[in-house]
């Protein structure tokens, strides 16, 4: 049977966390003293925590920021995120997810632009399941293109697949929308938040959340 496979975005795609994303990350940024933010992030050529920082990181320090740089950044978001209130779903997601996990026809991945312990953290607490090895964060990615391509890789390996059929990425943002044009990807929209821009950026396809989603709507997004 071919199988398609379906790549999840973590913040408000299938975790209400962009508060406390936003909060860990200023906390990061106080905390390694980079006091000068461009917080339009857009403006940034890839909307990763690992190219941001990397950028704001050099502006402050006047000097281009080391993966030593990164993890240690990492080590003061997850401290503060873990002192924030608990992450919940997006809802339906965690029921959802499951649907997938059972599907004999899609498998899985996640694909975020936060980083590795925060992701972790995001889909941990709300209860959805997932596997350490699909789960591709920014620490050592800098595009959002090379995540997505490298959460294909990773569940290629994971579930014994040579090839999928078809593949699906999930977003919520702008930068979803970019993405998923730039490697030809079909791209499902989802939430509120930035439900108008989506749509005004052509997205075809789009939930409020996954709420009474069915296995066999997905068909429906891949055209």
């Amino acid at each position: 049977m071919p199988k398609n496979l379906i790549i999840f975005d973590i913040d408000g795609t299938v975790a209400n966390s962009e508060k406390q994303h936003t909060d860990s990350i200023n906390y990061g940024f106080e905390k390694t003293e980079c006091h000068e933010v461009n917080r339009n992030w857009n403006s940034y050529a890839h909307v990763t925590d690992f190219h941001v920082y990397s950028k704001i990181f050099e502006v402050n320090h006047k000097r281009k920021a080391t993966l030593d740089d990164i993890d240690h950044f990492q080590y003061h978001v997850i401290k503060r995120l873990n002192e924030l209130p608990t992450i919940e779903e997006i809802p339906g997601a965690v029921n959802f997810i499951q649907k997938v996990w059972d599907s004999e026809k899609w498998d899985l991945a996640f694909a975020t632009g936060s980083l590795y312990e925060t992701a972790l953290k995001k889909l941990g607490d709300p209860g959805i399941k997932y596997k350490a090895g699909i789960v591709i964060a920014s620490n050592r990615i800098e595009s959002r293109e090379g995540l997505i391509i490298a959460a294909e890789e990773a569940a290629k390996r994971l579930f014994q697949v040579n090839n999928y059929d078809r593949i699906l990425s999930c977003g919520d943002a702008l930068w979803d929308v970019k993405t998923a044009k730039s490697l030809n990807l079909p791209l499902l929209g989802v939430g509120l938040d930035h439900k108008d821009q989506l749509l005004e950026a052509g997205v075809k396809n789009h939930i409020d959340n996954w709420l009474d989603l069915s296995i066999d709507d997905l068909d429906t997004f891949l055209n």
